[in-house]
């Protein structure tokens, strides 16, 4: 049983959107929803939020200027290359499709050939 938690409404929106992106493969983490691309994790639900991989840099500019983000410390730990997104509107996470295609882009330079 996972200590962590998620909104099983978001999953069920999540998969509609993300699952039909090109090589993006549903997983878990963590006990957890998430979302691979060439076999690394780029994205996962954590509570009500999303949570994606970016470059640091990105991430600490996303938290500074923009409402709903938020570092990623799911144990306390800030981890520097995950920010989350929360919303108050859960259809409106689509609306940062391009977030999450830089952050498969993202992982995708990360992964050795």
């Amino acid at each position: 049983m996972s200590r962590f938690s998620h909104d099983e409404e978001l999953k069920e929106i999540f998969d509609s959107f993300l699952l039909e992106l090109p090589d993006v493969q549903p997983g878990k983490v963590f006990g957890m929803p998430g979302y691979y691309v060439e076999g690394k994790l780029f994205a996962s639900i954590f509570g009500s939020g999303l949570v994606i991989k970016l470059p640091k840099e990105h991430c600490e500019n996303l938290i500074e200027n923009e409402d709903g983000f938020d570092h990623f410390a799911p144990l306390g730990n800030n981890m520097k290359q995950w920010v989350v997104i929360t919303k108050d509107d859960p259809e409106s996470f689509e609306d940062e499709m391009d977030l999450i295609l830089q952050s498969i882009e993202f992982v995708k330079t990360t992964i050795k050939k």
